[in-house]
């Protein structure tokens, strides 16, 4: 029996001193959010013992168990060390709600402002802490004072834990807990005088504070490190293009505008996809306004920073000419509202390719021509063209026309080198698509005046070559190449008396003429 005793006593001596090292507190609750958003919640355990604990799958609950956390197998919660008088933060769903400190675990899960039961486990199933917040007279009553502890308006404080119990004071994330209660009751029936003796001097050059506290554990305090002063860039707002791979790159600079080098670079593009990384890429599917915010670290120092971004689905028309002068131009329209950019857009047929590797941005309801010198590539009439996403998906395709010029043609009504016949104005605009409608006015007046001479030439070669004999009774007509000569008097008439007019056998050309001039 003896023995037993022994053996018992000495079994209790081994572990307790796990039990006294493994001393972890739940020690703030943000219930309530932050002024910024109530969804801001976060929670932080604190550890009061003398040594390092590991925190492997322990297991922080609440609604009766239906929201837990489990430390170290939860996916974003992979910090499992607090060490001696350190702090462990939680954070809400990202590692937004506590801005500049990065947290050690994110958490899904949200706490309910009536309060809660909140029960912290080891990885062996035993209790280590427990705080009842559960609605009495009034949620969040910890203390059962009758009081809410936490402050759920703004400026919205948080519950804290101190050596007289739990108060309501500001929110100190990973730092020593405010001995007096601010903005709200302490729980306790009267307001704590006790007041945390710190001071603390910044020198030039030095980095520590030296900060005496009147918390619980025997451990030092971690020192404080000077805020860096910095900003970092998550680039400008921006308009892109659907299904268009969209460049990102951070920059963190001090105020004397060096570059520093962080770390931990983290995006979210604001349409639930995100990447890590000083620099990456992502493709907008839809059509909408994003925010993309960035977290980075530098010095142990957290930053964040955030641009807006506009996604439009492009809206482009492609025509491509073989001009008669032996090259080829591609014109793309931009018909949407607002200014896109075509860099990484590619434009091939299957001998030729083009790929924009510079931004071509092409003005709302604009439209932009490219050379056959800019794009090198020489297009033969009737080959397909395709204008392609970055991606390699096609978006349009068409086929090259060789470009319809006016010209007079005596033996027949075609005017084109194509064959095509320009009956109407309509035709006419639909051959050069808006684009060359002035080329064309010249080419048609100048036709103008090609057919008057025409008509001169063949007065002044009929006079020449007939000598009419006319007397008064008898009206002579002679008829050449569709022109007619008329006696034009009754007496005697000599050769100067003698006119040509011409007998017009009107056209449908000679009609299109008539519509496009007005005469």
């Amino acid at each position: 029996m003896k023995n037993i005793f022994v053996l018992i006593f000495a079994v209790i001596l081994m572990i307790s001193p796990i039990i006294v090292s493994a001393s972890v507190k739940i020690n703030e609750i943000a219930w309530m959010g932050t002024d910024e958003s109530y969804s801001n919640e976060w929670i932080e355990l604190y550890n009061d013992g003398g040594g390092e604990v590991d925190v492997s799958n322990w297991v922080l609950g609440w609604k009766g168990g239906t929201s837990s956390v489990i430390i170290g197998k939860d996916k974003k919660c992979q910090n499992v060390k607090i060490p001696a008088g350190g702090f462990y933060l939680m954070e809400r769903t990202d590692d937004n709600s506590v801005p500049n400190i990065i947290a050690d675990c994110i958490y899904v899960g949200d706490l309910s402002n009536d309060g809660e039961i909140m029960i912290l486990n080891n990885g062996g199933g035993v209790e280590m802490d427990i705080v009842n917040g559960s609605k009495k007279v009034k949620p969040w009553d910890i203390n059962n004072s009758g009081e809410t502890i936490g402050k759920n308006e703004k400026p919205k404080l948080t519950a804290q834990l101190t050596v007289s119990g739990w108060i309501t004071a500001t929110a100190t994330p990973k730092a020593i807990n405010s001995s007096t209660s601010s903005g709200g009751s302490s729980g306790s029936g009267d307001t704590s005088t006790t007041t945390t003796a710190t001071e603390s001097e910044e020198n030039s050059g030095s980095t520590a504070n030296y900060t005496y506290s009147a918390h619980s554990g025997s451990s030092e305090l971690s020192k404080k490190t000077t805020k860096i002063k910095a900003s970092l860039s998550a680039g400008r707002d921006r308009i892109v293009l659907t299904g268009t791979p969209v460049q990102f790159s951070a920059q963190l600079i001090d105020e004397s505008g060096n570059v520093l080098d962080g770390d931990n670079y983290r995006w979210s593009f604001g349409d639930a996809g995100y990447a890590s990384g000083k620099q990456t890429a992502h493709i907008y599917d839809v059509a909408g306004e994003y925010v993309t915010v960035l977290n980075a670290s530098f010095g142990g120092q957290e930053y964040t920073s955030r641009s807006n971004l506009k996604s439009v689905e492009p809206d482009f028309k492609m025509n491509a000419i073989l001009r008669s002068v032996g090259d080829s131009v591609i014109y793309i329209t931009n018909n949407s509202s607002n200014e896109v950019n075509l860099r990484g857009w590619q434009i091939r047929t299957k001998r030729r390719s083009f790929l924009s590797e510079a931004d071509i941005i092409i003005l709302p309801k604009k439209t932009t021509p490219l050379s056959q010198k800019s794009t090198n590539m020489d297009l033969w009439e009737g080959e397909e063209l395709e204008l392609v996403y970055p991606t390699g998906k096609i978006y349009t395709s068409i086929k090259v026309k060789k470009e319809v010029i006016l010209a007079p043609n005596l033996f027949g009504h075609s005017m084109s080198k194509t064959g095509e016949v320009a009956s109407s104005s309509e035709n006419v605009d639909k051959a050069v698509d808006n684009l060359g409608k002035e080329l064309w006015t010249s080419q048609l007046y100048s036709l103008e005046e090609q057919l008057k001479n025409l008509q001169n030439s063949l007065v002044a070669n009929v006079s020449e070559s007939k000598r009419l004999s006319l007397n008064s009774k008898k009206e002579d007509i002679l008829i050449k190449e569709e022109v007619v000569v008329e006696k034009m008097s009754t007496t005697t008439i000599d050769d100067e008396n003698i006119v040509i007019i011409p007998q017009k056998r009107e056209s449908s050309f000679w009609k299109f003429l008539k519509g496009v001039f007005g005469r």
